[in-house]
């Protein structure tokens, strides 16, 4: 791998963080990309970008305190860094802060920058986890419309489907009891 200071000394600080973040992440490199990123923020501690992308690292290694910390620093030095929002949605879900992160999809769904399909999956995915299952049912409606992939919406009709399944299932087991 390049040393990311002679990647910035030839290119851009930008550059450099695409080079960077177009890396497939696995067990192997990740403590290298980890460095790099450090390396980066290291020389320019105002790049909100590399703080996020460090969170995403670390979360993926569980290395959760370190994540959130960096999540937090990307997102104070840019509030409109879409993927942030996303990453750190993920981030509470994937370690089980459901409420906080109910809270903070309302936030994510006022960034500009953010792509609200990633966003509306996401709370699909926590009511999922949460057995709210006619609300899930309900978002999964509202992602219909973000949806231009036809296989994609038919595996979303599906879950909707298989969650219908399960409220009935649901509800008729309340009536035998």
């Amino acid at each position: 791998m390049e040393n990311i200071n002679d990647i910035i000394k030839r290119e851009a600080i930008e550059e450099a963080f695409i080079k960077i973040n177009k890396q497939e992440i696995n067990k192997s490199n990740n403590s290298v990309l980890q460095l790099q990123l450090k390396q980066l923020i290291n020389l320019y501690p105002h790049f909100a970008k590399s703080y996020v992308k460090l969170g995403w690292l670390q979360m993926l290694n569980k290395e959760y305190v370190e994540a959130e910390i960096n999540f937090n620093r990307g997102l104070a030095l840019d509030t409109e860094y879409g993927i942030g929002y996303y990453y750190f949605l993920y981030f509470l879900i994937e370690i089980d802060r459901y409420e906080e992160a109910e809270k903070f999809i309302p936030i994510c769904l006022k960034v500009r920058s953010i792509n609200t399909r990633h966003i509306y999956e996401e709370w699909d995915c926590l009511l999922e986890q949460t057995k709210r299952i006619k609300e899930a049912i309900a978002i999964k409606k509202e992602r219909i419309a973000m949806v231009f992939d036809m296989d994609i919406l038919k595996a979303l009709e599906c879950e909707i489907l298989e969650l219908k399944i399960q409220i009935t299932d649901i509800e008729s087991f309340d009536d035998n009891v």
